[in-house]
Order: structure tokens, then sequence, then C-alpha cells
């Protein structure tokens, strides 16, 4: 053996041992006595690379491969260190001459696949990593990055079988597990997404990010205590701008608004420019009722990372502001669906040709058909449709199943589960499924499919029930109202049709959690408790001064709100103070149980609406507690939602039609002790007699509805 091969000979030994400065400066000696020995220059570049020096490694390797370029070894160490710095294009190149000078070097066929997918050539890295398979079956790195790809082409199925074979060949694979986890999590299978990030974390204690999943997959399943905890653990090990952002939405379900907002402002300075974290921090904002720095949030969001749920989110916070006018509703949501929706929409739509006699299919498409808003008013519907003229297809998001999914799920002639599913694989479904009438029931709220309706997956599209307002969506034909909404004489430029039905808009059922109603809290209190339920996020700084006035005019009276935990009560309380007011007649009430929710309306004689936003579900809740609630309609059709109820129980005198009718109103209940007894032990037995609660001819107005806009299609 030559002087130069023993120098690199014992390099090579050092170099294994992880000695690699040693290594280094032996090798060099080696190429001081033999400069054009392409193993030294090669594995000098390899140590360079190990050290962090990658223009050096990069010199050295391609040296080597000049000298020998038949050496496949040589090829896919310098692909390594080109993927290294995010040179991938020159890395596949690298990689493919490997494979070519080897075609059973199944670690370049993976290395190739890696630097394939990071340039988004899936199909390619898919073909890739199968060959490296082929050649070594039992390569666990290889299954584990062809599942992912898998995932990516939204293979799920088998990206979840690649991921389990990964974990059988290698059973301490912990980023096995936490991918597996993920694709679980997306599924909605989080019981089995826990644990799968478990087992990562028995076996990595410090592994951030599945204590981070793990925070996640319990968030969804109702462990919020448990996910907080999950989340403050990941950061013990590291500061984390994506965990502080998980930990900020938790705090955020518990209604602990200063915490989250804490949170979100470290994430932040960690990251300046996260658009995530950005979109928390107006969810926040919002639940504060701070809707302008909410939107500017969004905006910035935007700016940084486009994307058309989160700018629907801004649209979705436009209605919450004082003052917002149709035509800047209008040019915002047409603005969106220009940038978002405009690109997907299909040369030519989708159309059905029905068989005479043929059921009409209608398809409703939510989030949340369960314990919810949505999943409680569309309820009644569902139990009242016609089955012998429509047949009824649910496409479905919802993470929480619970006893009034299944009441949903029962009344279903098909049921289609869509979690984890791209917006164009749940097209397809639909399309598949031959429907007539598409809903909307979520417009540009959490979870939304708005992405999925751009697509024209049905020949008839309508929006119905998030919120009375507009989509923006070009290919949503209609939206579902009612005369009070949108009076039959004003129309608002919105860019879907508006039907309306007969009377209501929504469909109200005996909620199960309800007590029976009690006596006046005025009689058991001696002074007059006034009350709002509705989310803060619908608080307006107009509406507490209408509230302060009111209770200013009467002085033996409480206020009652529903309000997290954050700056938003000292704000209110600071108000109070300063106009004189004693604070301690503001009383605040946080997140309870539906059951508790209900009982608190026993405490409470006089409802008063949020403006311009009202409430919906608390109105029809209130109503059904026996408690008057006083609304403010406005001129959009969003801000008339308490008209639309009073009106449909007859107490349509409770819609005041300025600030100063709305005070006078209150002011007018709160001082006829009488009359206010007589409406709380009435309000159900109106309740049941009206529109509201006459299920089945809601139903039968709404397949009236259904046919006119299949016809005029």
């Amino acid at each position: 053996m030559t002087p130069h091969e023993q120098l690199a000979a014992k390099a090579f030994e050092l170099h294994q041992a992880g000695r690699i400065v040693e290594a280094e400066l032996l090798y060099r000696q080696a190429l001081a006595l033999q400069p054009t020995y392409a193993d030294a220059l090669h594995l000098l570049g390899v140590c360079e690379h190990q050290s962090g020096r990658n223009v050096e490694a990069i010199a050295h390797i391609r040296s080597a491969i000049g000298i020998d370029p038949a050496q496949s070894g040589y090829q896919s160490n310098l692909g390594a260190v080109l993927a290294a710095i995010g040179r991938f294009e020159e890395a596949a190149g690298a990689f493919s001459t490997a494979v070519q000078l080897n075609a059973n070097a199944a670690d370049a066929h993976n290395n190739l696949g890696n630097a394939l997918r990071e340039l988004n050539r899936l199909a390619d890295a898919e073909a890739s990593y199968r060959r490296a398979i082929a050649i070594r079956p039992d390569y666990p790195e290889a299954h584990y990055h062809l599942a992912g790809v898998l995932s990516a082409l939204g293979q799920l199925d088998a990206a979840e079988a690649m991921y389990r074979r990964a974990i059988e060949l290698r059973p301490r694979y912990p980023e096995a597990m936490n991918n597996l986890g993920t694709l679980l999590q997306d599924r909605g299978r989080y019981e089995e997404s826990i644990r799968c990030f478990e087992r990562a974390i028995a076996i990595r204690s410090t592994y951030v990010e599945a204590m981070s999943n793990l925070g996640n997959s319990l968030r969804e399943v109702g462990r919020v205590p448990d996910a907080v905890t999950c989340f403050q653990r990941a950061l013990s090990v590291r500061q984390d701008a994506d965990v502080l952002n998980n930990l900020a939405n938790a705090f955020r379900e518990q209604h602990r608004l200063g915490e989250a907002e804490s949170a979100l402002l470290q994430a932040l300075e960690l990251r300046p420019k996260f658009a995530e974290a950005l979109g928390t921090l107006s969810g926040v904002h919002k639940d504060a009722g701070r809707m302008e720095q909410a939107i500017a949030c969004v905006n910035q969001s935007v700016v940084i990372k486009p994307s058309a749920q989160l700018a629907g989110n801004g649209l979705f916070l436009l209605h919450h502001l004082d003052g917002v006018s149709a035509d800047r509703l209008v040019a915002e949501h047409a603005a969106w669906n220009d940038q978002y929706a405009k690109p997907l929409a299909p040369s030519a739509f989708s159309s059905v040709s029905r068989v005479a006699g043929q059921r009409l299919r209608v398809g409703y498409v939510s989030p949340d058909l369960s314990d919810h808003p949505v999943g409680r008013f569309i309820l009644p519907l569902l139990e009242n449709h016609d089955h012998t003229r429509f047949e009824i297809f649910c496409y479905t998001d919802t993470r929480k199943p619970d006893a009034v999914t299944e009441r949903i799920k029962s009344c279903a002639d098909a049921w289609r589960l869509t979690l984890g599913r791209t917006d164009l694989e749940a097209a397809e479904i639909i399309r598949g499924d031959r429907i007539d009438i598409l809903i909307d029931l979520a417009m540009h709220t959490r979870h939304n499919r708005m992405m999925m309706f751009a697509l024209k997956p049905a020949p008839v599209q309508a929006t119905y029930l998030a919120y009375p307002s507009t989509t923006g969506l070009a290919t949503m034909d209609y939206r579902v109202s009612d005369p009070y909404l949108d009076p039959p004489d004003r129309e608002l430029g919105y860019c879907e049709k508006t039907v309306r039905l007969p009377n209501t808009y929504w469909c109200y059922a005996a909620p199960r959690h309800a007590p029976d109603v009690g006596s006046l809290p005025a009689d058991r209190n001696g002074i007059i408790t006034f009350g709002c339920l509705n989310q803060y996020a619908k608080v307006t700084p107009r509406a507490r001064r209408a509230w302060r006035q009111l209770l200013r005019q009467i002085p033996k009276s409480r206020f009652l709100v529903h309000a997290g935990v954050g700056r938003h009560r000292e704000d209110a309380l600071r108000e109070f103070t300063l106009e004189g007011l004693d604070p301690n007649r503001l009383q605040f009430v946080e997140r309870v149980s539906q059951s508790q929710y209900f009982a608190q309306y026993n405490e409470i004689d006089i409802g008063l609406d949020t403006f311009p936003y009202p409430g919906g579900t608390t109105t029809c809740d209130a109503l059904w507690m026996g408690v008057p609630v006083v609304s403010l309609p406005g001129a959009l059709s969003i801000s008339r939602g308490g008209l639309s109820v009073l009106s449909n129980v007859g107490l349509a005198k409770l819609a005041a039609d300025s600030v100063e009718r709305y005070i006078e109103i209150a002011s007018d209940l709160a001082s006829d002790i009488d009359r206010l007894r007589t409406l709380r032990a009435g309000m159900r037995p109106r309740m049941l007699a009206s529109p509201l609660m006459d299920a089945r001819q809601f139903a039968r107005d709404f397949e009236s509805m259904l046919e006119s806009i299949s016809i005029r299609a």
C-alpha cells in the first residue's frame, strides 16, 4: 500500500469513528502526496459537508467525479450536498446519474425521490421510491417517503398502508408514527392519531412536533386542558412558533383570550411573517369584539400567504362592522371570487339529465352537522323531507360527531364523510352522485367548502343557513332568504339570485337541554336584568353605548353579557366607570355547558340583541326560555335576523328603527313588570304556534323552493 493510500485508510477509520476534523487533516495529507487521488477528494468533500462547508464539498466531490466519473457513490454524495443547500434540480441530476451508473443502488433511488418531491414532481418521485423498494423490500425509509408522496397525491389509503409498513419494518420509527398520526388526524380519526403521537413521544421524549400534533388531536376530541399541557410541555423543550400558535388556539377554545393573545405575540416575535398566527390573532380580536384589528390581521396574513379560507374569514368579519355598506360587501366578495374562485371555475359546468319521475337529488354540504347551530336548524328540515320526491345526500367534514349527527345521518339517503378529502376529490364524489341541487350550509365560516363550490360539481348550487348574506361565488346560483331578511322590493346586488321562503329562514326545534321557564327574575331580585348571550364578537362599541345609556335610564338594573376572559372585559368595565356607572352592574358569564347556557336565561328579564349583526340561534333560544328580545335591524340582510324571528312570533314591535327607539322599547319593557310576566308565561306557546316551529310546513315550503330553482336551471 502506498503512503497516500495508508493515510487515506487511516483517515477513513477516523471518519467512521466520527472524528471528522482529524480525518479531514489526513485526507489532505494524502492529497498532498497524490493530488489526483479520487477517493480522498470524494471523502474530503464528505467531511466538509458534515462540517457545514458545502461549497468546498461540492468542489472536491466534483473533482473526484472528474477523475473517476464511473463511481455511482460520488454522484450520490454530490446529490446529497446539493440537496442540503436547496439546489434540488442539480441534486436530482446527480442522483439520476448515480442510478444510471448503478441501477441497484436503492439509496440513490430513494434520494432521487426526495429531490423530485422537493421539485413537486410527485409522480416521478413515487416511481423512484417504488424502484428503491423493489430493490430492497425491507427499506423503511423508502416506504416512509413513498407514504408522504402518496398522501400529497391524495391516495390516503395507500399512504396509510405505506406508513404502517415502514413502522412494521422499523418499530422504533418516531417520524413515521408522527406522520401516520397526522394523516389519521386529517381524516378525523383522532383517537387513533393520539395513539400514534404518544408512541412517537415514548420513543423520542423531546419530539416537539409530535407533542404539538398530539395537542391538536386532544383538542379535537374535547380534551382541551390536556392539549394545553401538551403544548406547554413541547415549549419547555423548545420555543417554537407553530406550537405557540396551537397553544393560542387551545386558549381561545377555553375563552382565555388574554393568554391566547400573549402566546401569539410570542409566536410572531419568533416568526414575524407567520400567516397562520396572524390568522389566529385575527380570531382572538374577533372573539374580543375588536373587529378593525381582526380584519387588519387577516389582511396581513393573506399578503404573506394568499389563502381562500383566510381571506374568506375576512369577508365574514366585515359583517360585524358598524356602518359597512352593501356596496363594500359586494365589492370585496367579488374581489375574493376573482382572486381565488374564478381560476377554478370549469369551462363547462355540470349537467344532470334527470329521468322522468326520478326523485330530485339534493345534497347538503356542512362541516357542522352536529350539536351546533347549523345542525340544530337543519335537523327539523331533514326529518320532514318527503323522500318519495327528494333523495337526500349529506356531505360533511363534521369533526366531532354526536347524537345530533346520528339523527341527521338517519335522515339521509346517502351520507358522505368528506373529512380529509381535497375540494377536487369532494367535487368528484358529488359529480358521481349526480346531484341536482347542491346546498352550502357554511358560507365563509370555519372549515367551509367554498373552493369545492367554485368547481361547480352540481348544475344548481345554493347557499343557506350559515348567515344571511352573500358568498361572492360566481358559481353559486341562489341564496335562500325570507321576506324579512330581504324584502321583495329590495335587492342589494348580491351575485346570487335571492329566493325567499314564504315565512321564515329558520326552523327551530325545542332544545333538549332547555329547562322549564322560570319565574320573572325581577320578581325575585327586585331589579331588572338585561342580558345578551350572543358571541362577544358581535358586541360593537355602538351597541355598548346604547346599553350603557339604557342602564342610566333604568337605575335599578344590571346587565349580563357573555364574554371570555381577556382585556376586552377590562375595556368594557372602564367604559362603565368613565360614564359614572357602577361597574358592578355589568356581569360577565363564560362559556358553559348547553344546559347551563339555557339556565342562564332564567336570570334574564329582557334580552338585548347585538347590532349590526344580531343573533339568530340565541334569539330563538331566549324566546324559548320566555325572554323577550329587543332588536335593531338595519339595511343589510345580515342585520335583519332579529326582525325575522320576532316577526314570525308576532313580536315585530320589539324591532326598532333607530338606536333611540331600541333604547325606548327596552326601557318601556323594563317599566312594565306585568307585561314582562305575561310575555314570559306565554312565550313558549307563542313559539310553538309560530312558523318558526312548524317543521312540516317549513319542509313543504323549502321543497317548493327546491323544485322552483330546479325548473329554472
